[in-house]
């Protein structure tokens, strides 16, 4: 296990000079609170978010209309026009 040098007086903690965050003060709520606090979040991580709230996959159906459309039975008279219906309503609003 590696060793801890313990904390003292003697080392005392420098901050760094330049641009720094300003100290942190008791907001009226109890908290901390910075006046100039943000986040950014990387364009992966948007992503990432994204993906995580993306409803669950049925392999089931999807498999049962992979199997359908690979033997040319997907297509019936009934989802044609259900399909035709849909578009018409939504080209109507």
């Amino acid at each position: 296990m590696n060793e801890v040098n313990p904390v003292s007086s003697s080392n005392p903690v420098h901050r760094p000079s330049g641009n720094h965050q300003p100290p942190a003060r008791e907001a009226s709520g109890g908290g901390v609170h910075r006046e100039n606090d943000s986040v950014e979040f990387s364009e992966t991580a948007n992503l990432l978010a994204k993906l995580a709230n993306l409803p669950e996959t049925r392999e089931g159906l999807v498999n049962s209309v992979r199997s359908e459309i690979a033997d040319d039975s997907y297509l019936s008279d009934e989802k044609i026009d259900a399909t035709v219906d849909a578009l018409f309503e939504v080209l109507q609003d």
